[in-house]
């Protein structure tokens, strides 16, 4: 019988769940947000990205996405701003208040990875995150 710690995908899967719930606790506690919402505005972070590019990056619907940029908005995080380039779509933007915020996220997402990747060293660290970028980055 084939043991299943053996499968990338169990095992990538395994990753990202727990990155995923050790970033949930620290952000729902210290910024009363959700990972996706965080998702949203590390996207955003360094270029204006449309609804449609934001749900491709995250695998989200455009409904899914739209609920989560609503709530940003609300909260002065981000705004929409017209594609010039395509003016049936709005491009998401920070705020002042979303830059800021975004840098106190990347912040507790760098000690939240790390909580979880503390069994391996720092070369280790960066051999995987390589791996992981070369993959990510030929995917079909």
């Amino acid at each position: 019988m084939t043991n299943i710690m053996n499968s990338f995908g169990f095992l990538s899967f395994k990753l990202a769940e727990a990155l995923e719930d050790n970033l949930e606790k620290y952000i729902s506690e210290k910024f009363q947000m959700k990972s996706r919402e965080v998702g949203i505005m590390m996207a955003v972070k360094e270029k204006k990205l449309s609804q449609i590019q934001i749900g491709q990056i995250l695998k989200l619907d455009k409904n899914s996405v739209r609920f989560f940029i609503d709530g940003l908005e609300e909260r002065n995080y981000v705004y929409r701003e017209k594609n010039q380039e395509n003016r049936r779509e709005n491009l998401i933007c920070l705020t002042e208040q979303g830059e800021s915020m975004a840098e106190e996220l990347w912040k507790t997402l760098s000690i939240s990875e790390n909580d979880v990747l503390n069994v391996l060293t720092l070369e280790e660290k960066e051999q995987l995150k390589g791996i992981l970028t070369k993959v990510y980055e030929n995917r079909a």
